[in-house]
């Protein structure tokens, strides 16, 4: 709920305060939010069942969160990343759902280009939380 909120604040606001106009669907804006909010979820998780303790869960995201944000294309762009780093950031959810915002902002993404950039966050999404209730289910045993 909470990133639902923030995405809220920031989609009225960006184009109040920055004049960057949101020119895509509204509707496939909250679908790709939830695709990736609920892979993120998946990743939290997977990491908060591998520590042991509060602290090993802290220094694990951040150990994970550094270099998602890296691969993301948001510091540079991904396709002058050499070839195996390109294939690695196509792991990270990081990476879908900023072209997907770029997309829907400032191009007004058909819902194509969305779902093509939908189904990895879907996949990641899937295979951390399949993975993380595993993990959990192996742990209670």
């Amino acid at each position: 709920m909470l990133g639902t909120f923030n995405a809220t604040i920031y989609l009225l606001l960006i184009p109040k305060v920055f004049g960057v106009p949101f020119t895509g669907s509204v509707l496939l804006f909250y679908m790709a939010l939830f695709a990736y909010l609920i892979a993120l979820i998946g990743i939290g998780l997977l990491v908060s069942i591998v520590a042991q303790t509060q602290q090993q869960a802290f220094l694990g995201m951040f150990l994970t969160i550094v270099p998602l944000i890296l691969l993301s294309g948001y510091t540079a762009p991904v396709d002058n990343m050499p070839g195996w780093l390109q294939a690695v950031a196509q792991v990270d959810p990081l990476k879908h759902f900023l072209l997907i915002t770029e997309g829907l902002f400032l191009k007004g993404m058909p819902l194509g280009d969305v779902l093509a950039n939908m189904w990895p966050l879907l996949v990641i999404a899937a295979v951390a939380l399949t993975g993380s209730a595993m993990l959990f289910r192996s742990k209670l045993e």
